[in-house]
């Protein structure tokens, strides 16, 4: 005799762990500014980035929240892959980005760009996310991988140039006496003087795409862009790079749980966490 219905689930054993992150859902929140994990424009569609945007929803209680916000909620599935709540679709690493991944089938040979078993994240004790990468076992195995926050630069504008540029001529025509005209009095030196060509080609800072990934993200005190937008990047950790405040920051993030609602006790509100709706 067939048995009709399936076995119950209370009869299967809770996963062994969810990598350092609460049950149920939770927004990742950079502990440098407000900006939280965000897949970019609430899209559903495989590859897209997960970015770091500005939070658009303050509640934490689940029945009180906008629910159109849900692309910057995550969770941890049975099989241990971090998840987007708004799709249900887990979350990759592609050239170093973080994305939304459809399940693919199995493609030869296994594994390969296309078709490979998710990364793991872990939250670790000291507010860093690490990526663990499915490995065989004689692959080596003490590379560690970070998420981190990339920095991004104010736009240098022609102003910026130009004030440089009358800086460093300053320097060696610094109090130099002036004649009835403007002009710098004839002496027994010339100094020379940049023209409007010059200035407007100066070269004064290195271009964010001459920068490897690892030197962005261990530069300091560089990010000042008012763009809302961060991107995020999968690198790997060198213990013997000395990092500075803000560097360091970068890399460390708040794991913001998801309430499933607000209940009342007899001291007052207090908010019952970790559940799922």
């Amino acid at each position: 005799m067939y048995q009709s219905e399936p076995p119950s689930y209370m009869e299967s054993e809770a996963p062994s762990g969810v990598g350092g992150f609460p049950m149920g859902y939770f927004m990742i929140r950079s502990k440098t500014s407000d900006r939280v994990w965000d897949v970019e424009t609430g899209s559903h569609d495989d590859s897209t980035e997960v970015i770091l945007w500005p939070c658009r929803e303050t509640s934490r209680v689940s029945t009180m929240r906008d629910h159109t916000t849900d692309n910057q909620v995550f969770f941890i599935d049975t099989e241990g892959a971090l998840c987007s709540k708004a799709s249900g679709h887990a979350i990759d690493v592609e050239g170093g980005k973080l994305v939304l991944r459809h399940r693919r089938p199995v493609t030869l040979p296994f594994p390969n760009a296309y078709s490979h078993p998710l990364p793991l994240f872990e939250y670790l004790s000291d507010g860093a996310i690490a990526v663990r990468f499915p490995v065989s076992s004689s692959a080596p195995r003490d590379r560690e991988f970070l998420v981190a926050a990339l920095p991004s630069r104010r736009p240098r504008t022609i102003l910026d140039n130009v004030a440089d540029t009358l800086t460093s001529a300053a320097t060696t025509v610094l109090f130099a006496p002036l004649s009835l005209t403007g002009l710098a009095s004839p002496g027994p030196s010339q100094t020379s003087h940049a023209t409007v060509d010059e200035i407007e080609g100066a070269e004064f800072t290195l271009q964010e795409h001459e920068l490897a990934d690892e030197d962005v993200v261990n530069e300091e005190d560089a990010d000042d862009n008012p763009e809302r937008v961060r991107h995020l990047r999968v690198f790997q950790k060198d213990p013997r790079a000395a990092l500075g405040p803000q560097a360091r920051a970068r890399r460390q993030w708040e794991i913001v749980p998801i309430l499933r609602e607000k209940v009342q006790t007899g001291t007052g509100t207090s908010r019952r966490s970790y559940g799922l709706e």
